[in-house]
């Protein structure tokens, strides 16, 4: 019996050790250039490709600086001390986030501009996330927050002269405007807070009394200038809000005029001092206003009045 033959591929080698010389040059220059590029992701100044971003983004008069950055292959740009300071409002950074990462489009990181791109990061207890892209002079920005701890707010505490606001603050903005033109942005949002209260405020050498909200809503839209509120709501074991109006920003932020109608009502179980407050409140109503009319605030952020 005879068995099939196997026919195996010849390997012809001759060209290869022919060409050995030329190709072991072109190999080491391979070898060089791919070490190279892994030397330069590692090693490359990435602080001064954010400082070339930052720089193209107009936030006067906040100031952002950033204490280093390096990058993470899965993350993009880790940024490590990202302050956000503003020397008329508070010796306190405006925002402090010790650790985020940033996320640019390809057109952006070979620009060194923010055209496109996601940020995220930690701060006061919570998350912040965000992304923005543009084409033109149309930007579109969406910024979300998670549980952002308001006690560990140091600016807050700033504006009492002793106690502290606390809760858990969530909620989300989309931005959307046209190169440098403020009035013609537009923005719309919802803001909660959860467990939110104040223990033992003093404001303007007066004391606060303390309260405590199950959970504040507030839903608004910004444009031209003002922040509208289209629906404020808050409950709790002493007292239920419920409201609108708007406010004129202004620069300082402290003087922005304040034009709102806010209802507070005790809740069933409230206590005596609660109680005798909105009796208070009630009486600053405009002379002739109904039982139960809801109370105007005017005035500024800084001085407020209640009428």
């Amino acid at each position: 019996m005879q068995l099939p033959s196997l026919r195996l591929p010849t390997i012809n080698t001759g060209d290869w050790f022919e060409d050995f010389p030329a190709r072991r040059v072109l190999l080491y220059s391979l070898y060089t250039t791919v070490l190279f590029c892994i030397f330069l992701v590692f090693n490359f100044p990435y602080r001064v490709l954010v400082d070339r971003i930052l720089n193209d983004v107009d936030l006067s008069p906040v100031v952002i600086e950033v204490h280093s950055a390096n990058l993470k292959l899965t993350k993009g740009l880790e940024i490590l001390g990202l302050t956000l300071r503003r020397s008329d409002w508070s010796r306190l950074p405006m925002l402090e986030v010790p650790r985020s990462y940033l996320w640019p489009g390809i057109n952006g990181l070979v620009a060194g501009n923010l055209s496109k791109a996601r940020f995220r990061g930690d701060l006061y207890g919570g998350r912040i996330k965000a992304r923005w892209s543009g084409g033109g002079d149309l930007l579109r920005s969406t910024v979300q927050v998670e549980n952002l701890q308001l006690a560990r707010y140091a600016p807050l505490a700033e504006l009492f002269d002793e106690g502290q606001i606390f809760g858990s603050l969530s909620g989300w903005i989309e931005v959307e405007g046209r190169g440098d033109d403020l009035q013609s942005s537009r923005a719309n949002g919802e803001i909660y807070l959860d467990r939110a209260g104040v223990d033992g405020l003093v404001y303007d050498n007066v004391p606060v009394l303390d309260t405590s909200f199950d959970e504040i809503k507030a839903r608004f839209v910004l444009q031209n200038g003002r922040v509208e509120f289209e629906e404020i709501a808050s409950t709790g074991p002493d007292l239920i809000i419920s409201g609108g109006g708007q406010i004129g920003l202004r620069n300082p932020i402290e003087s922005s005029a304040l034009d709102l109608k806010v209802t507070i009502e005790p809740a069933a179980d409230a206590r005596k001092e609660i109680k005798g407050l909105i009796a208070v409140l009630a009486s600053l109503r405009q002379r002739g206003a109904k039982r139960g009319a809801p109370l105007t605030i005017t005035g500024t952020l800084a001085k407020p009045r209640i009428r």
